[in-house]
């Protein structure tokens, strides 16, 4: 048996934290705002039964069980009259009896995220449905409400599957036709008894020769805007445009009414006119969401449409993410050609210099992307989604992640914030602008020359190990945090050390100058404070004198409310002097590729000393590791300030050499990947095939680890709805591709669709494929009701479809 695999609800991966950024009144009060959630009568008059009224309320828990398979028993329908009489009530899984013909739904869940329950209750009803806005995941649109710590029932799926022939399964499975809907002419009258008729799916008289160019849309923009847009049935086969077809409008409150194009009614939200044109209506309820539906008849077919109209709330926020993301563009432009590293740089510096801390209690006028790149002030959480929208912009992955910090003056003082993780190079950092600012503007207050007032990235690129002791907080990347740009604030003079090997590193580099009477009066070194003892037990090891040393715990600036400490040691350097350039060693440098230097030197001088990556120095980019060969070894480099040809000088440093280099510079040739264009095709409920890809490339879900391709038309699994992302891996001689992003949807939910009535199978249609419980094949659904099945369990599907998976299973047992 094929276990499941616990998974949170939503897509709260990851892409992150970014997928629940919490509204906070302030960095330190949260937003209590409750936001309307819209009730909707469902289809198949199943909405105004409520499936919990008579259930005792369950504790909450946090995490539930993900399975390809939801399982609900169905038996043969009674008849018609007592039928409409029970159609409203849903089967109970712990039931002997059924009295239903309709699927119970389960709690679609394709996250592979989990988190403390404290975390999850702090989603609001808002923001779950700006994450099923911002990631598109198709659902049933009448059912809005969301219950986030539900259990569901789930099976997992039998992996012994039977065997069928090509002979077995036509005899097994009944013939399919399209009789019922064969076309011809409706009155409007009969038009609108079929649309209002609740006996049938609201599939049921579709037919299969036409499609809607979208089954939902949505109508967010302001009245003044005069937003319109056309409703387009096409050829399923041609994709082309049909003509005379007629649109309908239902309304459900008060009365059941449809109306015709061009008709009014005061409880309509929308306006339709000919050719399906629609737009929003001034209305006493216009500042409310509401949703609308709308029905296209041709040749006697229906096909239903919802529109999604937006309330002021949404008007608003539609509005500000159109700007804000006009401004990040505008931001932007001329970062779009520099290597990464450079791109977080410069957007870290542009909020740190350009966005006010300004906190007006309002949760719409401090706390959006737009508050802080348009309006150009915010609080922590403008910042941080500032931070993200700049990110997504240039392509790279990046997260928003809320917590209590302990920066203020006063012991044991928290604040609730927010701030930013951002990926480089499969890893994971810390960003924190706010605090930055916070720096930046400080230094600024005591400086005249405005010109002169250095950049603070005391928060940018750190690890979780770096945050103060009064700091809490969940990191889903916890284990992906990176090490290589650790604490960006030392990077560049190297005095950040996370072990004795790297301290003793910094050693060589800044104790072998030229002249040695310019040695250094002490070393400043920082780290945790556990490493001081040790790395100065490596010192004397090595036989250097220290005359002093101290472990500064306060009064220092760049440690302060940090987890770690700074180091100082002072040496004897009359001592020093004495050891210092005993050997001479000559090397040459020459190109082996792009990216790599080929380093020639005698080691038998070096003796037992090796060299790595601290020991060499380079005038561009970041020496990544080294490698050691027969006669020398081998360079690599990453991360430069710029693309294109450079010189690239190299130095050797180590306490007791002195290296002298036979050539002075190599001219390498900066270049990166260009972006893939792969392409996704869905094939199941979590499998999908990449094409146009090649091995050299690799690919991950959502926020998950990369992973590699092999070949073309690559068949990848384990997948749950979000993103795919696509990227060519850095070789010898180009950098890492940008990374190419497919969005992945899930199919729509069947549950509230389909419906056994005397082993007739309705509700269906060519969009879903079933099949017999534990046999392999699935068998397309050809018509709009399959008749005269026989005993036994089936499921049923949504079929994959370009990037959309293949929808939940559902089971349904005719006997």
């Amino acid at each position: 048996m094929k276990k499941s695999n616990k998974m949170l609800l939503g897509m709260l991966s990851l892409s992150s934290f970014s997928l629940f950024p919490i509204f906070l009144s302030s960095c330190e009060k949260r937003n209590e705002k409750i936001n309307e959630i819209i009730n909707n009568r469902s289809e198949n008059n199943f909405a105004d039964f409520n499936l919990n009224k008579n259930k005792k309320p369950k504790e909450k828990e946090n995490y539930i069980e993900k399975s390809p398979t939801t399982k609900t028993k169905i038996i043969p329908a009674l008849p018609p009259k007592i039928n409409e009489t029970i159609s409203n009530n849903f089967p109970q899984n712990n039931s002997s009896t059924h009295s239903s013909n309709s699927i119970e739904k389960p709690i679609n869940n394709p996250s592979a995220t989990s988190l403390p329950a404290n975390e999850i209750n702090k989603i609001e009803t808002k923001e779950i449905n700006e994450i099923a806005e911002k990631n598109e995941v198709i659902e049933s649109p009448i059912d809005n409400k969301i219950e986030v710590n539900n259990h569901i029932e789930n099976i997992e799926e039998d992996t012994n599957k039977i065997e069928m022939s090509n002979e077995e399964i036509s005899n097994f499975y009944p013939s399919q036709n399209n009789s019922h809907i064969e076309p011809k002419k409706l009155s409007v009258d009969e038009i609108k008894d079929l649309i209002i008729n609740k006996m049938y799916a609201s599939n049921y008289y579709e037919s299969p020769d036409f499609v809607l160019e979208n089954n939902t849309v949505s109508l967010n923009k302001k009245l003044e805007e005069n937003e319109t847009i056309k409703l387009k049935l096409l050829d399923a086969k041609t994709k082309n445009e049909i003509n005379n077809v007629r649109w309908f409008q239902r309304l459900r409150y008060l009365n059941d009414l449809v109306l015709e194009e061009n008709q009014d009614d005061p409880n309509s939200s929308i306006t339709l006119t000919s050719n399906g044109m629609i737009k929003k209506k001034k209305t006493p309820e216009a500042h409310k969401n509401d949703i609308a539906e709308l029905w296209g008849e041709h040749q006697g077919f229906l096909y239903k449409v919802l529109v999604h109209i937006g309330g002021e709330d949404e008007e608003r926020r539609v509005f500000e993410e159109e700007e804000s993301k006009k401004k990040a563009k505008e931001i932007t432009k001329d970062w779009t050609s520099l290597p990464i590293l450079q791109q977080i740089k410069k957007a870290h510096d542009w909020i740190v210099q350009n966005i006010m801390y300004v906190d007006t209690k309002d949760i719409w006028k401090d706390q959006s992307a737009y508050s802080a790149l348009v309006q150009m002030q915010a609080i922590c959480t403008g910042y941080a989604r500032a931070f993200k929208m700049l990110m997504d912009e240039l392509g790279i992955p990046s997260s928003i992640i809320t917590g209590e910090m302990d920066q203020s003056l006063y012991p044991n003082y928290h604040t609730r914030h927010a701030w930013n993780l951002v990926e480089i190079d499969g890893q994971w950092y810390h960003v924190d602008t706010t605090t930055d600012h916070i720096i930046y503007q400080t230094n600024k207050k005591k400086k005249r020359n405005n010109s002169d007032i250095p950049m603070s990235y005391k928060f940018f690129l750190i690890h979780d190990n770096d945050f103060g002791k009064g700091n809490s907080y969940f990191n889903y990347f916890e284990k992906r945090m990176g090490q290589d740009f650790r604490s960006f604030y030392h990077l560049e003079n190297g005095s950040f050390v996370k072990n004795k090997e790297e301290a003793l590193k910094q050693f060589d580099r800044l104790y072998s100058p030229e002249d040695a009477n310019k040695l250094p009066k002490w070393l400043d070194l920082y780290g945790n404070e556990n490493l001081f003892e040790e790395i100065k037990e490596a010192f004397l090891s090595k036989g250097y004198r220290i005359k002093n040393s101290a472990l500064i715990r306060a009064n220092d600036e760049k440690t302060w409310k940090m987890g770690y400490r700074k180091f100082r040691f002072e040496f004897d350097n009359e001592e020093l002097k004495n050891k210092l350039n005993k050997e001479n060693i000559d090397f040459s440098i020459e190109k082996h590729s792009e990216l790599i230097l080929k380093v020639t030197l005698d080691k038998s001088k070096i003796k037992n000393d090796k060299l790595d990556a601290a020991n060499f120095l380079t005038n561009k980019g970041l020496v990544k590791k080294v490698e050691e060969t027969s006669d020398g070894y081998l360079v690599y480099l990453d991360h430069f300030e710029t693309y294109g040809k450079k010189e690239v000088k190299l130095e050797i440093k180590k306490f007791g050499y002195k290296f002298n280099s036979k050539n002075n510079s190599i001219e390498l040739n900066i270049e990166k990947h260009q972006t893939p264009q792969a392409k996704l095709i869905a094939i199941d409920s979590n499998k999908a095939i990449l094409t146009n890809v090649k091995e050299g490339m690799e690919y991950r879900n959502n926020s998950l680890e990369w992973k590699e391709i092999k070949s073309d038309n690559f068949e990848i699994s384990d997948l749950v709805p979000g993103s795919i992302s696509v990227r060519y891996k850095k070789n010898n001689n180009k950098l890492a591709s940008d990374i190419q992003t497919i969005q992945m949807h899930k199919a729509s939910d069947i549950d509230n669709q389909i419906k056994t009535q005397n082993n007739t199978l309705i509700g269906v249609n060519a969009m879903m494929e079933y099949r017999l419980k534990n046999t392999q094949k699935w068998i397309p659904i050809q018509s709009n009701k399959i008749t005269n099945l026989k005993q036994g369990t089936y499921q049923i599907r949504t079929k994959a479809n370009n990037t959309t998976l293949a929808s939940q299973t559902y089971e349904i047992t005719v006997s």
